[in-house]
């Protein structure tokens, strides 16, 4: 075999078969033939530099076009120049915005939060146009991957600088009128920041025209629609009413059909309230982000193209484009499971009231400290996952005569994400303030923290001699309590609208639930539906 191949090139036909390409550099193949591919060493060398070249000469190349691009994006953008209309077909002008802007990097992200404020107007040849219909305030989290939505009622009563309540849809309509869109969108920025005590970094505005075009060119979204329900008071375009409805269940939405439902407001089945439509509209947001980060969108140029147009055409915001990529390159990221939600509206869990303005118009108005606790919720919402750890052992006990309070109190802390082992009746029914006892020796720490804002009252590890038998009684095997919150009469404020003023009575009966004629739960028309028999 060495004789037959002076040159060494020769191998086994074993190897041969291992890399076939191996055969294309041996003058002599393995079963004898001349091999016509045959390339000698020197020629090889030869042709790789040339491909390395070509290469090298295309990356030259590329640079240079890339460059000349920068330069005239960054000297062909005057106004008044005559070749802007010839630089707009540059290929590399929005990227050469996003690299070179002065607001690359999204604001919030130093202090690990950034908020968005996100707004929908029905806008020309719809009813009140330039009223905010849609009001959501979304948070992300960098860190933990973690976003939540906050809803606000369109019919929520916020303060105006003179001091005077105004509907909360009205503000960026009213802005509008007095001075431009940015004016509106600057007031009703300002207005929420007011109200939740925390800074808004960025807001988008869109019309309903704009979100059903949205939505189809994504080629609709998919929405898992918990609960069906039909609305026989939808508002038509022109101005009268039809009927919708939507059934349990996945389904592929179009753009209309998505608008349909996360506007409907008087859906029966409990889809009619703030809160129902609230969830919904989060729905809408969720699967939007599910489909715009799918891989069917995302490896569709034309698409993507299109939604950019759509983007530039039909959305209002101080977003930029290179902060618009980085925002999505953070939220492709997050899972459903880190999607925090938190809703405000007159139900018994919430904290809103329905009232009326000078004017007739009906508002709902935030319960007494209602707009200082909705600020603190919203701000520890992230928070609540971390009190999950904690397994605070919770017990909420009805310290008044108002039946029912300890209940609807436990149910509220539930949909914060606190975890009530029990409720019931106190030891004593004549409590004034609420008061939160920590029996954990300090070890829930934020649990104990939250509660304390959540209440607007201080922690207290001295408990009363009443208490001290049943708390700290070593023989009773029931499980105690780490945390015991007793109500007093100042929860009925916060919880409920007031009713009129009913002093406390004391009671050593602590088996029997007391009832008053005037200050009891189940007089409101929604007890019955929620509980129908509760005893504390």
């Amino acid at each position: 075999m060495e004789a037959n191949n002076p040159g060494g090139w020769q191998s086994s036909q074993e190897n041969n078969s291992r890399n076939p390409l191996r055969q294309i550099y041996r003058p002599i193949s393995p079963n004898g033939k001349i091999n016509k591919n045959f390339v000698r060493p020197q020629e090889r060398q030869s042709g790789q530099n040339k491909i390395i070249f070509k290469i090298v000469a295309t990356l030259v190349l590329f640079f240079l076009i890339a460059l000349a691009l920068y330069f005239s994006e960054k000297f062909v953008t005057d106004p008044q120049n005559p070749l802007l209309t010839i630089n707009r077909f540059n290929p590399l002008s929005r990227l050469v915005a996003a690299v070179s802007g002065d607001d690359k990097r999204l604001a919030g992200v130093g202090s690990d939060r950034i908020n968005f404020l996100l707004l929908g107007i029905g806008g020309e040849g719809h009813d009140g146009p330039y009223l905010t219909d849609t009001i959501i305030v979304a948070s992300l989290k960098p860190s933990t991957n973690e976003v939540a939505f906050l809803s606000l009622p369109r019919d929520l009563a916020v303060k105006t600088s003179n001091g005077t309540l105004e509907k909360i849809n009205q503000i960026y309509s009213d802005g509008r009128q007095a001075g431009s869109d940015e004016q509106g969108l600057k007031n009703i920025t300002a207005t929420v920041e007011t109200f939740l005590d925390t800074e808004i970094n960025y807001y988008a505005l869109i019309d309903f025209s704009g979100f059903e075009k949205f939505i189809d060119e994504l080629g609709g979204i998919t929405v898992n629609v918990p609960k069906g329900f039909t609305d026989n008071l939808y508002p038509t375009d022109d101005f009268k009413n039809t009927v919708v409805s939507f059934q349990a269940g996945s389904q592929l939405m179009s753009g209309k059909r998505a608008l349909i439902y996360a506007r409907s407001r008087h859906g029966d089945n409990y889809e009619g309230s703030d809160f129902a439509r609230s969830k919904r509209q989060q729905l809408i947001l969720q699967a939007v982000k599910d489909k715009l980060f799918s891989l069917n969108t995302l490896i569709d140029p034309q698409r993507i193209s299109a939604l950019m147009d759509l983007v530039n055409n039909s959305l209002k915001t101080n977003l930029s484009f290179f902060q618009a990529v980085q925002l999505g390159d953070l939220l492709k990221n997050i899972a459903d499971d880190k999607i925090r939600s938190l809703t405000i509206d007159d139900g018994p869990f919430g904290m809103l009231n329905p009232d009326y303005l000078d004017n007739g118009a009906w508002i709902l108005k935030p319960r007494p400290n209602g707009e200082k606790i909705i600020a603190d919720r919203w701000q520890n919402i992230f928070e609540m996952s971390l009190v999950k750890s904690e397994n605070a052992v919770i017990e909420v006990a009805n310290g008044t005569t108002v039946e029912g309070l300890a209940y609807f109190t436990a149910e509220t802390l539930k949909q914060l994400g606190y975890s009530i082992a029990t409720f019931g009746n106190a030891v004593k029914q004549d409590f004034e303030k609420t008061i939160i006892y920590d029996l954990s020796n300090n070890t829930k720490p934020l649990t104990l923290k939250l509660l304390s804002e959540e209440f607007q009252v201080k922690i207290s590890d001295n408990l009363p001699q009443e208490l001290l038998a049943k708390y700290q009684d070593p023989k009773k095997p029931l499980l105690q309590p780490e945390i015991l919150i007793v109500l007093g009469l100042d929860q009925m404020d916060r919880l409920l609208k007031p009713l009129p003023p009913k002093t406390a009575t004391s009671t050593d009966n602590l088996e029997t639930t007391a009832t008053t004629s005037t200050s009891t739960l189940s007089t409101l028309p929604f007890y019955n539906e929620i509980v129908p028999t509760v005893k504390e």
